[in-house]
């Protein structure tokens, strides 16, 4: 009777946290957290016949080492959102025909977790007549209304 209390139990204990699961994974993973959930089941139901108990070793968290590295994630993930920006801005700016010598996209989160640029700098090689009219302009309307920091190489030259 036990037996069966224990794989009743399991069974009621699994479904639950596969309903949660299915919530919360995106729809690409499903098919695969079907294929978890049901190794789990099965395994579970084995143990609850077998009368032996499934559990991770004690020293199993700490074989992965200190899980402090993940404290900067916020900066981990802005430091490659800004580098695939720097990259898309440029391309922009390249179909525009303006001579970007370099670029920096600076990024930050609010306190709302809002993602957003903050400011970009650019590098033209260039004379500012010529082009900072057509980066204001193409920036303004492709990108939207961010703070910009342009420097003319051209100008540099002549100082």
């Amino acid at each position: 009777m036990t037996m069966i209390k224990n794989i009743t139990l399991s069974i009621c204990i699994l479904s639950l946290v596969y309903v949660v699961l299915t919530v919360l994974t995106p729809d690409r993973y499903k098919q695969k957290m079907r294929y978890v959930v049901s190794l789990l089941t099965a395994l579970t139901i084995a143990a609850a016949v077998l009368g032996t108990d499934i559990s991770l070793p004690k020293d199993f968290i700490k074989s992965y080492g200190d899980l402090n590295g993940y404290v900067n994630a916020d900066d981990m993930v802005i430091n490659q959102l800004e580098r695939n920006l720097e990259e898309h801005i440029l391309s922009i700016l390249n179909e525009n025909d303006l001579p970007i010598e370099k670029i920096s996209v600076k990024a930050n989160i609010d306190s709302e977790s809002c993602i957003f640029i903050s400011k970009i700098s650019l590098t033209v090689s260039g004379e500012r007549d010529v082009y900072e009219q057509r980066i204001k302009k193409t920036v303004k309307e492709r990108i939207g209304d961010i703070s910009l920091d342009l420097h003319f190489s051209e100008e540099a030259d002549e100082s």
